[in-house]
């Protein structure tokens, strides 16, 4: 049935109820259907789609987290991620930069957690590996010489030759290499010399050349032959603290009761100044006693001591299988090489080291003279006693 209505321009026109729907159906937009979003806290379904409640937060409105983790292979869509976004902004959601950035990365990442977690630990060998070629460059630039090691059996040499301590490199002070050769490595050796001679310096060297070495890396020496070590255990001078239970000698003990606790034949044994903090007669007893139980296990041991009396009888009697001594190398002027050769040393050099830091009777007297003169110029007429 004709239907009469006036155009836009005055006249009538004239079209059929029945073709009305089909051309509205024509010129209607067409609309992508609404996504199947899952239920949100928070929220009310019309008309299939969610729609937000005034007050909830975002934070309890875990839409897209929901749609990426219900994905079977855990393969992320961002085309959908988009557009799931773009009608949550339309009906309402507000998002900040932040927000979408960290969800957008969530998408991407979200199926990869197992490959990122293999390529931090690459990240982490990598590094490791490049702090290896570091300290290289690093001491050939100083004029240091590295290698990589080579191991012998146990009943091989020890053989280091341009050994340095990489502590003294890395903190700006350029370490005088030393050669170190013993004929047995399942021995114990005494180190001995003047104080600031280099004995811990020494200590140190060898403790890190074997981590280096059973690490796979560069060692700071130029030439090393070392074997294996099952275990490394140090016992270092350490500072007295408030909370410890027991005085110097006391917690050394404690050390040294530990090390015999988990000391495994054919470990690395260092210790540092043993039985220093009590009388001679008392230590040497100790001293002895250590070394005597330790040699059981054919240790590689290097301990630096002052009893130097102790060392010469220990040397003279020859009691003690595999039993070396080291001393620190002196110049003509009696001042310290940081070299090492096999022996005992003479003296400690206890009078020269004071010499040098001012600890002598003349230096001590004239700052004492120094200090009353002060006071006399400071003080106040009439309060002298």
């Amino acid at each position: 049935m004709p239907l009469n209505r006036r155009g836009p321009n005055g006249r009538f026109s004239f079209e059929f109820a029945h073709e009305r729907p089909r051309v509205a159906a024509a010129q209607a937009p067409r609309r992508c259907p609404p996504l199947a979003l899952p239920e949100i806290p928070g929220t009310s379904r019309a008309a299939g789609c969610p729609t937000p409640d005034p007050g909830t937060p975002l934070a309890q409105m875990p839409v897209i987290p929901d749609i990426l983790h219900k994905t079977p292979t855990r393969r992320i869509d961002l085309e959908r991620t988009k557009l799931a976004l773009l009608e949550l902004f339309i009906r309402g959601y507000r998002f900040s930069d932040s927000e979408i950035l960290a969800r957008l990365v969530d998408a991407v990442v979200g199926g990869l957690e197992e490959e990122l977690a293999s390529m931090v630990q690459l990240l982490g060998d990598l590094e490791f590996y490049l702090g290896a070629l570091g300290f290289r460059d690093e001491a050939m630039a100083a004029g240091l010489a590295v290698c990589l090691p080579e191991f012998v059996g146990p009943g091989g040499p020890r053989e280091l030759r341009g050994l340095f301590n990489p502590l003294l490199l890395v903190s700006g002070v350029v370490p005088v290499p030393s050669d170190l050769l013993s004929e047995r490595l399942a021995s114990t050796s005494l180190v001995t010399g003047p104080n600031s001679g280099g004995k811990t310096r020494l200590l140190q060297s060898i403790g890190l050349t074997q981590l280096l070495a059973q690490s796979g890396q560069f060692v700071p020496a130029a030439s090393a032959h070392i074997a294996w070590a099952s275990g490394l255990v140090a016992s270092l001078i350490e500072e007295t603290r408030a909370d410890q239970a027991e005085g110097r000698l006391g917690m050394e003990l404690m050390r040294i009761r530990a090390l015999f606790e988990r000391l495994q034949p054919g470990a690395l044994v260092l210790l540092d100044e043993l039985c220093s903090g009590t009388n001679p007669s008392e230590g040497e007893q100790i001293f002895e006693l250590v070394i005597t139980m330790m040699s059981q296990l054919e240790p590689q041991a290097f301990i630096t001591t002052h009893f130097l009396s102790f060392a010469n009888r220990l040397k003279q009697e020859g009691t003690l299988p595999h039993l070396a001594f080291l001393q620190v190398e002196l110049d003509a002027q009696r001042r310290p090489t940081y070299q090492f050769a096999p022996g005992v040393a003479g003296s400690s050099l206890a009078a020269h080291t004071a010499e040098r830091l001012g600890v002598t009777g003349e230096q001590l007297s004239a700052l004492i003279q120094q200090n009353l003169r002060v006071r006399q110029l400071t003080s106040v007429p009439g309060t002298e006693r």
